[in-house]
């Protein structure tokens, strides 16, 4: 081989070997910006989570104190049911 075409191709080698290095750091920060998005919403989903499960026992408190409720006025209507016919 000439010494010239000898030179270009490791020329050429240089130019490839950059290209890789810089696709390279480029795929390395898009994989770090992905992993902090997925941080970032993985941290949103947890906090709505929580939202949602609060919501869900307030809910769960309100049915039982409601069902309370109406276990004492049906209650309540009975004995004045029984004392009303019983009088």
């Amino acid at each position: 081989m000439s010494e010239e075409r000898f030179e270009r191709i490791e020329d050429m080698l240089s130019q490839l070997i950059g290209m890789v290095a810089k696709t390279y750091k480029r795929m390395d920060t898009s994989m770090e910006d992905f992993r902090l998005e997925m941080k970032a919403m993985r941290t949103e989903n947890d906090q709505r989570h929580q939202e949602i499960i609060q919501k869900s026992k307030d809910l769960e408190a309100d049915q039982n104190y409601t069902w309370g409720k109406i276990t004492r006025n049906e209650r309540e209507i009975t004995k004045l049911k029984e004392q009303q016919l019983g009088t």
